[in-house]
């Protein structure tokens, strides 16, 4: 949220929207700040409706690429 989403400026205003539940992982809300969100993962802002799925740059670092309501309602990769 601070480093890639420029939501916030502070750890403590991190903190605080990921405390009001605002922040989803792959559909579940997480209050963890540190929870290890992955490759394909999607990332729901409940707030300002946006969401992203985590990839990777030309680099290997790790990119949010903004994706419409449907994408986000289903993963791409699975392993069973």
């Amino acid at each position: 949220l601070r480093e890639r989403l420029k939501y916030a400026l502070t750890y403590r205003e991190v903190k605080m929207i990921v405390m009001q539940r605002l922040i989803k992982v792959d559909g579940k809300v997480r209050t963890d700040m540190f929870y290890p969100a992955g490759f394909m993962d999607v990332v729901q802002i409940e707030k300002t409706k946006e969401n992203f799925r985590l990839l990777y740059d030309t680099k290997s670092r790790f990119v949010l690429h903004k994706i419409s309501k449907e994408e986000a309602a289903y993963k791409l990769c699975r392993v069973k």
